[in-house]
């Protein structure tokens, strides 16, 4: 199964937790919906970084990452106007099945297109040790 529709599945659920009457509960939920969203997000994100390294031709991959980064931060930009006016109009569900709806749009598009191949090779790349990226001088 998709990570980016795991995501979308805890987006939508998270939009439910409005139903839950009691107080502890409902912190109980949000914290471990909160939770796994988050470790669905953070597969989604290195999936998407792995994935604009590989189809792209080596000279290339900074110019996709930052097309990456720079669509992450219009969305963390524009998501929350457009949520805060969802949520005006429509109610508090209305936000997040929005998100879960573009997520499952994606996670679908994603299953169903063909696998990306690779355009360049990693060999003769050599892995630093991690202990020689954290060297404190």
């Amino acid at each position: 199964l998709s990570a980016t529709l795991l995501q979308a599945l805890f987006t939508a659920l998270f939009g439910l937790t409005a139903r839950i009457a009691s107080a502890a509960p409902f912190v109980v939920v949000c914290l471990l919906l909160r939770l796994l969203q988050g470790l669905a997000c953070g597969v989604t994100e290195t999936s998407a970084a792995a994935l604009a390294m590989r189809s792209v031709p080596e000279e290339r991959v900074a110019g996709v990452f930052g097309l990456v980064n720079g669509s992450r931060a219009l969305g963390l930009v524009c998501g929350p106007p457009m949520g805060g006016a969802l949520f005006d109009a429509l109610g508090f569900f209305a936000p997040f099945g929005a998100a879960a709806a573009l997520l499952s749009l994606l996670g679908c598009l994603m299953l169903l297109l063909p696998a990306v191949p690779r355009t360049h090779s990693m060999r003769g790349a050599t892995g630093a040790p991690i202990r020689s990226l954290v060297r404190i001088a």
